[in-house]
């Protein structure tokens, strides 16, 4: 399995686009890297009272960190894929609506409210159901390789050899 970075070019991030970076078939958008690193800025904001610039980010490693989770998701993403785990649409269905992000003044599911929302983070519902469908098998595997489940000797020999390889990142700012 190997891993590649590209550079990002010279459009926004909000391009959706461009690959920063893959996992066998699996890729990390700019997209994905700039809304996780966002993600990442609010969380530190909200646990530490101080909002981080991003030079004081780079500093203490924040950017390498969210790129490290989502390079390690999307291996587990890829395995996952590779081994044949999935969950069906009832589940993914069951994650919308226990959500709860969609839900009218009534309290139910409100299908136009969960269009709109889609629509305004740049996702199609196609694709926001299979980033749930990512999500709920990445935590099957993580379940079964936490609970003992006997894995097949490939899948641990190929998880053991990619935690111990060496792995370099070059990068550049663009402003």
């Amino acid at each position: 399995t190997g891993i590649g970075l590209l550079g990002f070019g010279t459009g926004s991030f909000g391009g959706g686009g461009q690959t920063i970076g893959q996992v066998g078939e699996k890729r990390i958008s700019a997209q994905t890297y700039f809304a996780a690193l966002q993600t990442d800025l609010r969380t530190f904001a909200q646990q530490t009272g101080q909002n981080l610039s991003f030079p004081d980010a780079q500093s203490i490693g924040l950017p390498q960190q969210t790129l490290s989770r989502l390079v390690t998701q999307r291996a587990l993403d890829h395995e996952a894929s590779e081994l044949g785990i999935s969950v069906g649409d009832a589940q993914v269905r069951d994650q919308i609506l226990r959500g709860g992000g969609f839900a009218g003044l009534d309290g139910q599911f409100d299908r136009a409210l969960y269009a709109d929302a889609l629509r305004r983070n740049g996702m199609t519902e196609g694709s926001f159901e299979n980033q749930i469908r990512e999500e709920l098998s990445r935590q099957f595997l993580q379940v079964a390789v936490i609970g003992g489940i006997q894995a097949p000797s490939a899948f641990t020999d190929t998880l053991v050899n990619y935690a111990g390889e060496g792995r370099a990142i070059s990068w550049a700012l663009l402003t």
